[in-house]
């Protein structure tokens, strides 16, 4: 089970009113490469957005139990550096066993079924754990957020990906020209191997592949969580997601605000 613990918050006080309240969960883990670096330059130009209007809070998740200087300097950071910015670390804590993914009867689930399937990249248990790790966090931060605040919008950030610097002016201005509610979804990374669509593309996709860049409207969270009271195993960015929207014939709404590198040969310069 969950228990998360949360760092001591500190809280601004402004004087107008917000019309709307955006809230950031980023996950993210020692890589290789120096991925998060890379990341964190484009986030620091995209969280120093300040407007009256615009309520914005990062909630950042360290997803191990290690030492990460640069997730603790990128803490720092973010609170020393950037006043209007409501920085907050959210620490899952529990006995690992006792969580989902490391239930043996899951693996045996996946096993007989991928085996018919013969999807055999899910049949190592290995990454099938490592995806439960990730959708558990993710999980977590969204519930968190979702009964201890009033965010409207929620977006999902990955460690491995580049943005435009004007991310958040510009999904403000999707948000107040476009009913969100309307749609399954949204998205400001489009899926790395696609075709990237125009802006926006609101047409059905085959997959929108990873929690990278993932955006749900507070009524579009709720509904997410209806959903998982019946379904604690399957839920990923990708996956349930997609499956869940041509369930309710809804489309998602894409925005080519983002890009995931994590597979490029590359990182971005």
């Amino acid at each position: 089970m969950y228990k998360p613990h949360l760092a001591p918050l500190i809280f601004f006080i402004f004087t107008s009113s917000f019309a709307i309240e955006i809230s950031f969960m980023l996950l993210a883990a020692p890589k290789k490469r120096p991925e998060f670096q890379r990341s964190l330059r484009d986030l620091n130009e995209v969280l120093k957005y300040n407007s009256d209007n615009v309520h914005l809070r990062l909630l950042m998740l360290k997803g191990c139990q290690c030492d990460f200087p640069e997730f603790d300097n990128a803490l720092k950071n973010f609170n020393n550096n950037y006043p209007h910015l409501q920085v907050q670390q959210f620490v899952v804590t529990g006995d690992e066993k006792q969580r989902d993914y490391n239930q043996n009867f899951v693996n045996e689930m996946y096993q007989a079924i991928d085996y018919l399937y013969k999807r055999p990249d899910w049949v190592k248990p290995a990454k099938l754990k490592k995806h439960y790790l990730i959708n558990g966090y993710y999980y977590a931060m969204a519930k968190y957020l979702f009964q201890e605040t009033k965010t409207d919008l929620f977006i999902y950030l990955e460690d491995d990906q580049t943005y435009d610097h004007e991310l958040i002016k510009k999904l403000v201005e999707y948000y107040s020209s476009t009913n969100f509610d309307d749609y399954c979804f949204e998205k400001v990374t489009p899926y790395t191997y696609a075709k990237i669509p125009p802006q926006p593309n609101t047409s059905y996709l085959t997959r929108q592949w990873g929690h990278y860049g993932l955006v749900r409207t507070r009524k579009q969270m709720a509904e997410f969580f209806r959903m998982m009271k019946f379904q604690r195993y399957f839920e990923s960015g990708d996956a349930l997601s997609g499956d869940f929207c041509k369930v309710i014939k809804k489309n998602y709404f894409v925005m080519n605000l983002s890009r995931h590198f994590g597979k490029d040969k590359r990182i971005p310069k």
